[in-house]
């Protein structure tokens, strides 16, 4: 009895440390021809010389149209609708896409500002690693701050990975002049979907600059489409510090 509950034990060790070493490949594979809707929530306090206030709020649509031979598929996303309030200086200003105040010039001049992205395709191509190789016509967004970001939660790596291990991302920020580089990490299992804790790496050569980044997102074990990501980040440069927490829940 003594040996067979010592093998008894022995083999659940074997089991749970099997289990424990686990690896999962992360690889975006999203169901063709199925629309995917988001809501996205962005609230950005900049204290300093200028200081503001704003709340966006955004409805967003995405479709895979195809896979192509070379694992890129081509999505065809669109903005549905945005909503956003701004306290600058004391003045508020705020602006609905679906309610528009054409009686209010600051609606106006923003309602033409997001005109090239409201209820148009954007056409996006991603590959297996969730990476964005490319916005159709992006040049039309000029303005509109990185493109390619609002389409992209995080590459993932080209090894497997086991719970507790880490790979290393880096995003040019044009804003700074600089990449930012950020430290995402598989923490297993969270209610069934896969989480993924996304923290910032120190900034090489940037001693007039503060940044960090918090947060996760949570994907989709069979697919790793993005269920919700929720990311806190602050930057501190020249006198002003910027926190801007980003939301983005499929629905």
């Amino acid at each position: 009895m003594k040996k067979l509950q010592l093998s008894f034990c022995l083999f659940m060790a074997v089991a749970l440390g099997t289990q424990a070493q686990e690896k999962v490949s992360f690889r975006y594979n999203p169901p063709v021809g199925e629309a995917m809707n988001y809501n996205t929530s962005m609230n950005m306090d900049i204290e300093g010389e200028q200081s503001m206030i704003m709340d966006m709020t955004m409805k967003m649509s995405q479709t895979v149209k195809d896979k192509g031979a070379d694992n890129v598929y081509n999505v065809v996303s669109q903005i549905e609708s945005i909503k956003m309030d701004m306290n600058m200086q004391m003045m508020m200003m705020t602006y609905d896409s679906e309610n528009p105040d054409d009686s209010n010039p600051v609606s106006q001049q923003l309602g033409q500002q997001f005109a090239p992205l409201l209820k148009k395709d954007i056409n996006v191509k991603i590959n297996e690693r969730a990476e964005v190789l490319e916005v159709e016509n992006a040049e039309a967004f000029a303005g509109l701050g990185d493109i390619k970001s609002m389409f992209s939660a995080a590459s993932f790596p080209e090894q497997e990975i086991a719970e507790g291990e880490s790979w290393d991302m880096s995003v040019a920020n044009e804003q700074l002049g600089m990449d930012v580089t950020y430290k995402l990490t598989y923490a297993g299992k969270e209610n069934g979907l896969i989480r993924v804790n996304v923290a910032s790496a120190p900034a090489e050569g940037a001693a007039q600059v503060s940044i960090s980044a918090d947060g996760y997102n949570l994907y989709d074990p069979k697919t790793f489409v993005i269920v919700k990501s929720e990311i806190t980040s602050k930057i501190d440069a020249q006198g002003t510090a910027i926190t801007n927490k980003v939301v983005m829940e499929k629905i």
